[in-house]
């Protein structure tokens, strides 16, 4: 590791309308974020503070020290990825150190740095099949955004209805949790905040139903032509009870640079309608859940719409579905995310509404 970046004269540095100040920036940020962490872990004896689990730390420390070892980290939008998430690292061992959090608390955030979770995923169905039921086919445009830790997961049937509009399978969105590996195969939960197949209580705008119901577990791995084979149990609607599956999903290009930004909007009874909006590079879903209500106030079901939008090379985007009416659901994100002045897990103004920014980066 280059040290000497760490003292280099102020006339040295780049300016920045140089190009190379952000390649300078990024790669200061970078060695210090290692050289921290190999004298952290030099001090690890003097860290020990009476009883308390090192667990913990041991935990924090492995989690920093396993992104140090991979490979491939050539991009300033991969470093600067990382660095966030080690920096959380970082913070959980000095307040923990301090007695600011308890172990349970580095766990928490610690975990969630997990960094084969912060690459972002475009993902498209090939196929799905119920074995030995129902083999492999593909009845449904099916398209997953997925951040750093949120997803959004929208399927079209491809037969239309009566009327020539579009008809949703299955709207999900929520968050992606990453269980480990079991034989050389990684294996995910995605717990569902909204589900297209389950109400939405009115005093809160979760969906109804156990952790059971609002999520489902899968393993997945990855084929010989790059496609990745997902395998687990979940409900399947045309046979009314929960059977194993298999899907086939293949991963779509995200060019170095794309935008990444999902977004939630906060509950209220005026609207009483709990929407998300997700893009990550030229692509979009949106997928919204409506309480409707009687005219004595009773509520009497949920609606969901939604949509997808991709953008071609010259910057226009085009819809390719829409499903639904929504009253207060935004068309798409904004254009130039850069330009706004939102901040990843803030709450901000937007279409009449309040949104909670759950991921805004850049890949």
């Amino acid at each position: 590791m280059d040290q000497t970046l760490l003292s280099l004269p102020l006339q040295a540095i780049p300016k920045p309308q140089n190009i190379q100040f952000k390649n300078f920036v990024m790669t200061r940020l970078w060695t210090l974020t290692v050289l921290e962490t190999r004298l952290l872990v030099d001090l690890w004896e003097p860290l020990s503070v009476g009883n308390r689990s090192q667990n913990a730390l041991k935990l924090a420390i492995n989690s920093v020290l396993c992104v140090l070892d991979r490979s491939g980290l050539n991009s300033n939008g991969q470093k600067l990825k990382f660095y966030r998430s080690l920096s959380v690292c970082l913070f959980a061992v000095w307040t923990y150190k301090y007695g600011v959090i308890d172990a349970c608390e580095v766990t928490r955030l610690c975990s969630r740095q997990d960094m084969s979770q912060s690459q972002p995923l475009v993902s498209k169905r090939i196929s799905i099949a119920w074995p030995p039921l129902v083999p492999h086919h593909e009845n449904t445009d099916t398209l997953v955004l997925t951040g750093a830790s949120y997803f959004i997961d929208v399927r079209i049937l491809h037969n239309k209805d009566a009327e020539g509009r579009d008809v949703l399978d299955w709207g999900i969105a929520g968050i992606k949790e990453k269980l480990g590996d079991e034989q050389g195969n990684s294996k995910a939960k995605w717990s569902h905040i909204l589900n297209s197949r389950k109400a939405i209580d009115p005093s809160n705008g979760k969906p109804i139903g156990n952790a059971e119901d609002l999520a489902d577990v899968g393993s997945m791995t990855v084929l010989d032509n790059g496609d990745v084979l997902e395998t687990g149990s979940m409900f399947n609607p045309e046979q009314g009870r929960v059977m194993e599956y298999e899907e086939v999903w293949r991963d779509l290009d995200v060019p170095a640079g794309s935008p990444v930004c999902i977004v939630e909007n906060e509950w209220t009874d005026e609207i009483a309608e709990k929407t998300f909006i997700g893009r990550i590079g030229k692509w979009q879903l949106g997928l919204s859940a409506k309480v409707v209500r009687n005219k004595e106030g009773i509520t009497s079901q949920t609606r969901y719409s939604g949509w997808r939008d991709e953008q071609e090379s010259s910057g226009k985007w085009n819809r390719i579905y829409e499903f639904g009416q929504s009253e207060h659901r935004p068309s798409r994100l904004p254009d130039k995310l850069e330009e706004l002045s939102w901040k990843e897990s803030e709450v901000v103004q937007w279409e009449g509404q309040n949104w909670m920014v759950r991921e805004l980066f850049w890949t």
